[in-house]
């Protein structure tokens, strides 16, 4: 196993400046870019880890962990109170002594925080719905400390993901089973990589299963309740154009409602509507009709990064591991098969 002595040998660099740069301290004491980005290298290339379990004893075995979760500061934050409230209670459940520090950051933009993460200022991180952008960058990084991605795939970190194909075809199928073969889609005009995956899953298994969706009936706007009605304006505008709507936000299911009541549409019976629960509440079974739904295991996603978080402090492991989890279908009176 590579230490800090054989990176130093490698560069040609003393073993106190790699120390130094490996706590983050490198621009206090006037360590050039050249020379923190040759030692980041040498890391890589040597497959450096650090000794976890021996921060853990300096520190104190009953010292309490500080944890961050990093999350995006757009209208995705409608979906951290589900995550907060299932971290909290797996925390409980586990009896993991920890600190929670919660860090939200602009979407392309999470190298603003390079520093802190790599001062170690942290135990561990968890890091929700980040660009591809952020993604390489953070691959980037000699990190010293567990990192764990919810709903993004990586080699480097441990991830906690959601089946996006099976959310799409899960879709398509109930589209199937209820013979319709006209679909409109209601999507979010911002793109990121989870939607983006199941918006082409779902388009896939539609083609597949021989059930139409015209490039005109795809519409987008926010992933507002506001943005929603608007597609609807829309929707109805072209004369009510397919027998069902597909939505891949709750936000804009809600909004779509409040139109179609408008124009007199009756759900189920003239338009059936699926959408994706994104948000984890329970507003989608209060809805009228309640809505059918597609839901994310948020409250899986987070209690399975928290356990993830404390298996690797345990092992002092840098060791990615990958968990995949599954979507569930609730059918209520949005959605009834005839």
């Amino acid at each position: 196993m590579a230490t800090v002595k054989d990176i130093a040998e490698k560069v040609g660099v003393s073993a106190t400046t790699v120390s130094i740069v490996l706590n983050g301290k490198s621009e206090q004491r006037g360590i050039t870019k050249a020379t923190q980005e040759k030692i980041y290298q040498a890391m890589r290339e040597l497959g450096y880890q650090p000794n976890l379990s021996a921060r853990r004893l300096r520190a104190g075995e009953n010292a309490s962990a500080v944890v961050a979760f990093f999350w995006p500061s757009d209208f995705r934050l409608s979906i951290l109170a589900s995550f907060l409230n299932a971290y909290s209670k797996r925390i409980r459940e586990t009896g993991f002594h920890c600190e929670l520090v919660v860090q939200t950051y602009e979407n392309d933009h999470l190298d603003k925080y390079d520093q802190t993460l790599l001062r170690n200022n942290y135990n561990a991180v968890m890091i929700g719905a980040c660009s591809q952008k952020d993604r390489e960058h953070l691959e980037t990084l000699p990190l010293q400390i567990p990192v764990v991605l919810i709903n993004r795939e990586s080699s480097v970190f441990s991830t906690v993901c959601v089946d996006n194909s099976a959310i799409g075809r899960l879709a398509a199928e109930q589209f199937s089973k209820a013979g319709i073969k006209e679909i409109a889609v209601f999507s979010s005009r911002k793109t990121f990589i989870a939607s983006n995956q199941r918006t082409r899953a779902f388009l896939s298994a539609c083609k597949e299963m021989e059930i139409s969706i015209r490039p005109e009936h795809i519409y987008q706007d926010n992933s507002t309740a506001d943005g929603g009605y608007r597609m609807a304006k829309k929707f109805c505008a072209q004369g009510h154009p397919a027998e069902a709507v597909f939505c891949d936000y709750d936000a804009i299911a809600f909004g779509a409602l409040k139109c179609f009541r408008e124009e007199g549409i009756r759900i189920p019976q003239d338009l059936k509507i699926l959408t994706i629960d994104i948000t984890g509440s329970e507003l989608t079974s209060h809805a009228s009709p309640a809505l059918s739904v597609i839901e994310m295991p948020n409250e899986a996603s987070a209690s399975s990064a928290i356990d993830l978080i404390r298996e690797k402090l345990k092992e002092g492991s840098l060791k990615a591991s990958h968990i995949e989890l599954q979507p569930k279908l609730i059918l209520r009176e949005s959605f009834v098969l005839e």
